[in-house]
């Protein structure tokens, strides 16, 4: 199906979001979307995808001119998004939720078979609440294609991927292409734009800054360069923050962990690297108060700047997000649509916590939004600002920053390493969970997950 777009308009107040956008989508190609943060990706998207009404301008199908007023009415037209965090029930199973979001009837083996296909790692069993990032997302392709799209739209579908992942997905949705699906896919990685799609479109702004009807001719600054003094200036402590000491944790429906020791001091960066498999999920996790797992093992101390200590003994007790509130320690989320806020919210109720009001906060994150604005009309990159400075405002000294990079373009990239370099040398202690992407010269110890242990891989010297 050949999709065309002709003088599409969007305005928020304060802001146009789409500037008379005009493009096309071949039919049986792979296209990419590119473009900074806020720059209308995901606006787009979702104008056709029915889920947003655009201002003015015209969408046609195969030459035939149509309108959505619902993503039923583009569904009907064979239009499917898979969001960057799919909008799962936590306490049905995969299997249920798939079967929600499908109106016609379907077998169990309809369901096994695109499985078997697309993801033969996925549980249909499980509760969605106790699936990984990488499982949820495919729960929700697998909706998506059972509901035989013509036109398959994925945002940001690497976000929760690993190489290996992002290589295979790709290789099965040409499978799609040579049956005539067309596919969009939003993405922030040029080495991706450039080798697996057809074509690649750039938004900057709202408006329509390139189309490179060849992707291999497409390339953009894939890094940035992080000052001399960053590298330099940021020492490790003898000041701990936060120890963990043999700690160890087998939940039901997470990877294990064994023997974790860990130290992040004041004044510095610590990086834990490896991927979702490896358990870093559950470190983050137990990390962030969320575990009820009660197979836990270890201790955990949290010491305040002022010198006062306070030690957890898992076995007796456990990490509580209530806790970590009490010492004032900020939390950035992986999931920052779910946990972090709620699609529903304004931008008003998601900073409530604050001590500042939403307007300062909201320029504090260098952003244009209103507070009475949904957390759900906002790009991945505005959120996650949002959420940090809420976390800044409440005047903690240890940062915890999960998967900080996922979903940012290079710019965006570059602001936040820069803020978090400006947090260890204010003497502020930072832990990054997910450490893809983050320059390791910045950070004074680097940690490695494997297979639920974790090694000091190197640290600076005092």
């Amino acid at each position: 199906m050949t999709v065309t777009l002709r003088n599409i308009c969007k305005q928020y107040p304060r802001k146009t979001v789409l500037d008379d956008i005009s493009l096309e989508f071949a039919s049986g190609q792979i296209h990419a979307l590119f473009g900074q943060n806020g720059a209308g990706k995901s606006t787009l998207v979702n104008i056709l995808s029915g889920s947003l009404l655009p201002d003015s301008g015209s969408i046609f199908l195969d030459g035939t001119e149509v309108s959505f007023k619902t993503p039923h009415d583009a569904l009907a037209h064979g239009i499917v998004l898979v969001h960057q965090t799919p909008l799962l029930a936590p306490q049905l199973t995969a299997e249920q939720n798939i079967r929600l979001s499908i109106q016609q009837k379907i077998t169990r083996e309809e369901i096994q078979n695109t499985c078997t296909q697309w993801a033969p790692f996925l549980n249909t069993h499980s509760l969605v609440h106790d699936l990984s990032g990488n499982q949820r997302f495919y729960t929700a392709l697998i909706e998506a294609l059972l509901k035989k799209p013509k036109l398959l739209i994925l945002d940001e579908p690497s976000a929760f991927l690993d190489a290996q992942e992002r290589k295979d997905l790709y290789k099965k949705l040409r499978t799609l292409t040579e049956q005539h699906v067309t596919v969009i896919v939003i993405t922030h990685s040029a080495a991706e734009a450039s080798t697996q799609a057809d074509t690649v479109t750039v938004l900057n702004e709202g408006k329509v800054q390139t189309v490179y009807k060849n992707a291999r001719d497409f390339c953009d600054k894939p890094t940035f360069d992080i000052p001399h003094a960053a590298q330099t200036d940021i020492k490790l402590s003898s000041k701990p923050c936060f120890i963990m000491k043999d700690v160890s944790t087998r939940p039901k429906y997470l990877a294990p962990l064994f023997n974790i020791n860990l130290c992040v001091d004041y004044g510095s960066i610590t990086a834990v690297m490896g991927m979702q498999e490896s358990a870093l999920e559950t470190l983050e996790e137990l990390t962030c108060g969320m575990l009820s797992s009660e197979n836990q093992k270890g201790s955990i101390t949290v010491c305040s700047e002022t010198g006062n200590t306070e030690h957890i003994q898992l076995e007796k007790k456990k990490l509580t997000a209530r806790f970590l509130r009490r010492h004032k320690i900020a939390i950035v989320p992986s999931d920052r649509k779910m946990r972090g806020s709620n699609p529903e919210l304004t931008v008003s109720d998601m900073l409530f916590c604050s001590p500042l009001d939403a307007e300062t906060l909201i320029k504090n994150a260098q952003i244009d939004v209103t507070p009475s604005e949904k957390v759900r009309a906002l790009s991945g990159g505005m959120l996650q600002r949002l959420i940090l400075a809420r976390e800044q405002s409440l005047d903690g000294s240890f940062f915890i920053l999960c998967n900080p990079m996922q979903g940012l373009d290079v710019a965006s990239q570059a602001a936040l390493t820069s803020k978090i370099i400006m947090l260890a040398q204010s003497g502020k202690a930072v832990l990054i969970l997910g450490a893809a992407d983050i320059p390791l010269s910045i950070c004074t110890r680097v940690y490695q997950m494997e297979e639920g242990t974790c090694t000091l891989a190197f640290q600076k010297n005092i």
